[in-house]
């Protein structure tokens, strides 16, 4: 097969064909293709749209009337920052919002979950840099300050999909900060 990439695409075009595949093999067990039963909340299809974001994971998935629509990979809250954990709805969105907390700091696509701490669904021009440290570290520093942040084409395709008022459920482990805030 090599022999075949080399004539069709030359040397070059092949090895990095087969760095590209080596690549998309290694990544592709931590991109599951269905959402663990565990994470399905029951009577899902009962909600027209429900977004499902698992700080676990890393990962959103939406829903339809129970049929999974997208799946997206996220950056959630780091340690002391976390993502909350819990049921929680779009109070607002914004297309083209700058950060009040971080300088104007760009979110592209703003969808307000927690309005009165500033958590939202964002884009971020950050997110491969900040997946790809997470995944090859894990328990790293590198994450939000409690949003939920994901490329800039992702976060439109979601803003465009999300109707304010839906659903958005966040589940996962709780990270240490929430453990030791829950014993005080």
């Amino acid at each position: 097969m090599i022999g075949f990439l080399s004539k069709l695409t030359g040397i070059a075009g092949a090895v990095t064909l087969i760095g590209l595949l080596l690549f998309y093999l290694a990544i592709l067990p931590h991109m599951p293709s269905k959402v663990p039963d565990r994470l399905v909340p029951d009577g899902l299809a009962d909600f027209n749209k429900v977004i499902l974001v698992d700080r676990d994971s890393q990962l959103l998935y939406t829903y339809e009337k129970g049929e999974q629509v997208h799946k997206f990979i996220t950056v959630t809250g780091k340690t002391g920052k976390p993502t909350p954990l819990g049921t929680h709805k779009v109070a607002w969105k914004v297309a083209d919002y700058k950060s009040r907390e971080f300088d104007g700091a760009p979110m592209p696509y703003s969808m307000f979950i927690i309005p009165k701490r500033g958590i939202a669904i964002h884009g971020s021009t950050a997110i491969p840099l900040r997946w790809r440290y997470n995944e090859f570290m894990p328990g790293s520093p590198v994450g939000s300050a409690g949003c939920v942040s994901m490329t800039k084409a992702n976060a439109k395709t979601l803003f465009e999909w999300t109707d304010v008022g839906t659903r958005v459920i966040v589940v996962g482990s709780p990270i240490a900060s929430e453990l030791e805030d829950a014993k005080s």
